[in-house]
């Protein structure tokens, strides 16, 4: 009986002991974090109003991708290759402009092509409270005009800013023509007055003292910017949208984006769903925007201050949004 006994229990713990390691070994959804994002995003775990589904965190490699076997949801500041985002009946085999355009984006933005639009970081043109508003006509001048209109020339991802503005054909539209784009940064700068004396060698820590101690002046610059102001001096600012010819009808934003992409076997993408459904909630997404000085892809999501709240005004009204790439 005893020895009966003691082949149960020898069975039991078999039993115990594969259960374990079958569990430790069962894949587990993870956060697969692009790499420079993993603080922020630890954060938004840590703080967030609403529990994630799940915690673990992984630094993400686009070379190496998910393991075989495992699940989890990627973010990134990167739209996922393999996962178009050019337009129905467009000309592929027409040279690319250095611009990718993401259409309708706001419209789709609950599930965007296979991912999930979380927030974005909008560049404005931003001026003093009681500064007029900036023209086209002062933008196009080359002979300059009132007021200081004011480029960080050092700044590579400021002058390409720049070149895709006046580069825009049309609304979406880019050209295609890359002499075009070697052609107007020689112009950009060089041999005109449109900009403020000295653009060459600005940065941008340049920048904002300029733009606080002139009247009237103007800055294009990306909306995380102004989060190195102080309060004083970010309330000072108001932010528009880049001036649009008169015989446009609609308007895109430049932007960095950040996605979500769930990524999964077939057999494991329901237990996804509860996580997909917290990135869509406008508070887990207000919490990123705050986090990273951006706004919230949703547009219940509350901005983090009033010149947060003028770009997500931008946001909403946007037909698409477009990114320079270099």
């Amino acid at each position: 009986m005893s020895k009966r006994r003691g082949g149960g229990l020898l069975l039991l713990a078999a039993m115990v002991i594969g259960a374990f390691t079958l569990h430790r070994n069962w894949p587990r959804p993870v956060w697969y974090v692009a790499e420079g994002l993993e603080k922020q995003w630890g954060e938004l775990l840590e703080k967030a109003s609403s529990p994630p589904p799940f915690t673990r965190i992984a630094v993400y490699d686009p070379e190496a991708g998910i393991k075989k076997g495992q699940y989890g949801i990627i973010i990134t500041k990167d739209f996922p290759a393999g996962q178009s985002d050019i337009e129905p009946n467009s000309d592929t085999n027409a040279e690319t402009p250095p611009v990718r355009v993401f259409p309708r984006l706001y419209e789709n933005r609950a599930g965007y092509r296979g991912t999930i639009p979380l927030a974005l970081n909008p560049w404005l043109i931003f001026r003093k409270t009681g500064d007029p508003q900036l023209t086209l006509e002062r933008i196009r001048n080359p002979a300059g005009g009132e007021g200081s209109l004011i480029i960080p020339g050092a700044e590579a991802d400021a002058v390409h800013a720049w070149l895709c503005q006046l580069l825009q054909d049309s609304p979406g539209s880019f050209s295609r023509d890359r002499r075009s784009w070697e052609l107007a940064e020689e112009r950009l700068i060089y041999g005109n007055r449109r900009f403020q004396q000295g653009a060459l060698t600005y940065t941008w820590f340049d920048v904002w003292l300029n733009l606080l101690r002139n009247d009237p002046a103007w800055v294009y610059a990306p909306l995380s910017m102004v989060r190195g102001l102080s309060s004083y001096d970010a309330g000072r600012l108001d932010a528009a949208i880049f001036p649009i010819p008169r015989d446009w009808n609609e308007y895109g934003l430049q932007a960095d984006i950040l996605w979500a992409v769930p990524k999964a076997p077939e057999k494991l993408q329901p237990k996804l769903d509860p996580a997909k459904t917290w990135l869509a909630a406008p508070e887990t997404q207000a919490r990123i925007a705050e986090i990273l000085g951006w706004i919230p892809a949703h547009p219940n999501g509350r901005p983090y201050d009033t010149i947060a709240r003028e770009a997500q005004v931008a946001w909403f009204s946007s037909s698409f949004i477009w990114q320079g790439e270099r």
